[in-house]
């Protein structure tokens, strides 16, 4: 009875790891891109690209992914850009939408609807964990939500944006 119920938790915690994973790419190097076709046919390329943290850099603390101890270990590394386009359409990504992102660690991007995806970065460890997902609809950055992996009912940020196209007016 025994070896049947350590089996049996072996393979649940398998695919409980197995299935966090999938779909996820890891950084392996300082950039990380993506390519998938959303539900209606259109060729979405995605990169997110972190570089070295600058020591010199004017904010030291309160990053997703670092610690908020002043004197506390600096992070490794920022995400410093993220690029989307949508067949021919290069999306418009604010700083706000990653500028404090740190230590990240995997990208994927899940399609939700014809018109909506959702790019999700994983970054941080322990602690310090964080999950960001941005929302994209209709062409545009819609929606950003993070938080954290220890406590996510209880810290969090979301950020709406809005882009109301220039019709001529």
């Amino acid at each position: 009875m025994k070896s049947n119920i350590g089996f049996a938790f072996g393979v649940i915690i398998g695919l409980v790891v197995v299935s966090s994973s999938v779909g996820g790419e890891e950084f392996k190097q300082e950039v990380v891109r993506l390519k998938k076709t959303d539900l209606q046919g259109q060729p979405i390329e995605i990169e997110v690209r972190r570089t070295k943290f600058p020591p010199d850099n004017i904010h030291k603390y309160g990053f997703w992914g670092g610690s908020e101890v002043p004197g506390d270990r600096l992070p490794d590394f920022l995400v410093s850009n993220i690029s989307v386009k949508v067949g021919k359409e290069e999306i418009y990504i604010p700083l706000s939408a990653y500028g404090d992102l740190t230590e990240a660690r995997e990208v994927s991007v899940d399609l939700e609807t014809k018109k909506t995806f959702q790019l999700k970065i994983s970054g941080g460890d322990t602690a310090g964990s964080y999950t960001a997902v941005l929302t994209f609809a209709n062409g545009a950055l819609t929606k950003r939500k993070v938080w954290s992996g220890e406590f996510p009912d209880e810290r969090f940020e979301e950020t709406k944006y809005s882009w109301i196209p220039d019709n001529g007016r």
